[in-house]
């Protein structure tokens, strides 16, 4: 004998308001002598048929005639779109055959189309003619088992893309459909094509860009859900019926009404700028889906500084915070905010990092892990006032740990390495621009050779090579056979003056013309090749040898170009002759074979 459970669904769900009623078992009607149904953990459903008999569970129509349905029996109200897109997510058991069914009526409740859905497959069915009810229906053949884990449904139905490549290169290829606070888009404007979408024209911007992911910031959500409700909703939907991956970028604390919304599955990844509260949203919205994305800023490493004085502390509200606060207002040049345990959430401190402003705190948390070198930790007032005239007073321990600072940023926190973790994140594959960098020296002497291979050794930057054009010196074939290689290439002055144009010997994307007669920062390449990709110049350089982030710590600025050791994008010098890079500096050189070639 058949029987059925009785539906708790009041007035008739829309097609749109399947995945809110699907998830109760008293929706859903079966045979109890040949399948057991019952709610799985995380919101799951479990179907176990325990025969090999075929047979049906119907979600919210009990009866199996399919040719018709009753008047008064509950259906799905198909509503005014011409589209429906349905997934359903799940697993089965290899013993067991399942075929989906979703079936159109009319007015009248009289079947018109029947359509199959696959498992774990978007399906996107037209509404037919005279459209207005549907069914839902799983036929089960054989013993097993079917783990339903997730159902989703769209009135828009998916828009065709051209075929992408499997990696794209950034920044250009990339479009993110974006809506940011106008400081962060600023921020991430050269990182990506990013596409600022009003949530009131959405539809038509998407449409028209096919955007490859979907990055909305919190604050804004909070903003959206609480004026524009419904068209978030459509915009959410839209992408998930466009394979557009989601992303929330959480940066301030939200109230709880909008941690209901992030946690029940509108984002594919939810994305928090302060570390100490990834683990508080893990447990909300599932640990495969929350990760980290700290904030980031633009290191401008050729703004000069003036203010030598100027020191920024950060103080955590403990016991002596306020004693504290005093001390410090009083020491002119000190800017002071109030901070929580976790530093890492403040973008201010980003900023001051990359701008070459020292930092303070009394502050505990994970901050430690990214800038324990660059910032002063400190726990008494004493302590504090001691760091902050110790900074301003002291030109090389402030340079120092300013110079740091701009590093780390350049290593690791520029708008470009958090647009590739964004990307990361979501499974977009990109490339970056490989920047190569060939150390040119001419040297002449034993002691020069020696110096120009010790210069190169030193410096840090991986994609380094070198050429050596040698003017022969007494003893020099025993320095040419011991440190002759595929990275490190010498020839003979004068046969390469003659014979050779630069990219003859120079195969990457960059040169720097060096002189062995300098001192350089072990980091001069790395941190001048990272200006490069901040600046977006083909040509850049510091006084001296001093590296580019040293300078900026110091308040060079890049005025006087004659002084400097210049890297330049190899298409810069192209066409000029190697004779001329053999006259320091090259700066006149290039500009006149540019106004030579202009005025040809």
């Amino acid at each position: 004998m058949t029987t059925f459970l009785e539906t708790d669904v009041g007035n008739l769900p829309t097609f749109g308001e399947i995945p809110a009623s699907f998830w109760s078992i008293k929706n859903w009607f079966y045979p109890k002598n040949q399948i057991q149904m019952k709610q799985a953990a995380g919101n799951k459903l479990e179907i176990e048929s325990i025969d090999e008999e075929s047979k049906y569970v119907t979600f919210l129509e009990k009866g199996t005639g399919f040719a018709l349905v009753s008047e008064e029996g509950k259906k799905i109200v198909l509503g005014d779109s011409d589209y429906h897109t349905i997934r359903i997510r799940g697993q089965k058991t290899k013993t067991m055959k399942l075929s989906i069914y979703f079936i159109q009526y009319d007015r009248d409740c009289q079947r018109l189309t029947t359509h199959k859905l696959l498992l774990n497959e978007l399906t996107t069915i037209q509404r037919t003619a005279g459209g207005v009810y549907a069914r839902l229906a799983i036929r089960l053949e054989g013993k097993g088992k079917l783990m339903l884990e997730d159902v989703f449904t769209s009135p828009f139905a998916p828009i065709a893309k051209p075929e992408r490549p499997k990696t794209v290169p950034l920044p250009v290829h990339i479009k993110i459909a974006t809506i940011l606070e106008k400081s962060y888009a600023t921020a991430f404007e050269k990182t990506a094509k990013l596409v600022p979408l009003s949530i009131t024209d959405w539809q038509e911007q998407c449409e028209k860009q096919l955007p490859d992911l979907l990055w909305i910031q919190a604050e804004q959500l909070v903003n959206l859900s609480r004026n524009h409700q419904e068209s978030l909703h459509q915009l959410l939907l839209w992408c998930e019926t466009n394979d557009v991956p989601k992303v929330c970028w959480i940066t301030a604390p939200l109230p709880s009404s909008m941690e209901e919304y992030v946690k029940w599955q509108h984002f594919d990844q939810v994305l928090v700028a302060n570390p100490e509260q990834r683990q508080e949203w893990a447990k909300l919205a599932g640990e495969s889906r929350v990760d980290v994305l700290l904030p980031t800023a633009a290191p401008d490493l050729f703004q000069e500084r003036n203010d030598q004085e100027q020191v920024h502390v950060y103080v955590e509200q403990t016991e002596e915070a306020n004693q504290m606060t005093a001390a410090l207002e009083k020491i002119a040049g000190v800017q002071i905010f109030s901070v929580t345990s976790e530093l890492l959430g403040n973008p201010q401190l980003f900023h001051d990092l990359a701008a070459g402003i020292p930092a303070v705190t009394n502050a505990k948390g994970s901050w430690k892990r990214y800038f324990h070198t660059v910032v002063n930790q400190i726990q008494t007032t004493e302590e504090a006032v001691h760091a902050v005239k110790k900074l301003q007073q002291d030109r090389e321990d402030r340079q120092q740990i300013t110079a740091k600072g701009i590093r780390e940023m350049n290593q690791s926190h520029t708008p470009v390495r958090r647009m590739e973790q964004l990307l990361d994140q979501v499974g977009i594959r990109y490339r970056t621009a490989i920047r190569n960098v060939t150390m040119l020296f001419f040297v002449d002497s034993a002691d020069a050779f020696q110096r120009a291979i010790d210069i190169i050794h030193a410096q840090t930057y991986e994609r380094k090579r070198a050429v050596l054009l040698i003017t022969p010196f007494l003893g020099y074939e025993a320095y040419w056979n011991a440190n002759q290689s595929e990275h490190t290439l010498l020839y003979m002055k004068d046969y390469a003056l003659t014979y050779y144009q630069l990219e003859d010997i120079v195969k990457s994307n960059y040169v720097a013309i060096m002189r062995s007669d300098y001192s350089y920062d072990t980091n001069y390449i790395a941190d001048t090749m990272a200006a490069i990709e901040s600046t977006k110049v083909k040509r850049i350089g510091c006084i001296n040898g001093t590296s580019a982030i040293s300078a900026a710590a110091s308040s060079f600025t890049t005025t006087n170009a004659e002084a400097f050791t210049i890297i330049y994008e190899i298409s810069e010098l192209k066409g000029i002759p190697l004779s001329d890079l053999a006259s320091y500096p090259v700066t006149e050189a290039s500009d006149k074979r540019k106004s030579e070639k202009a005025d040809g």
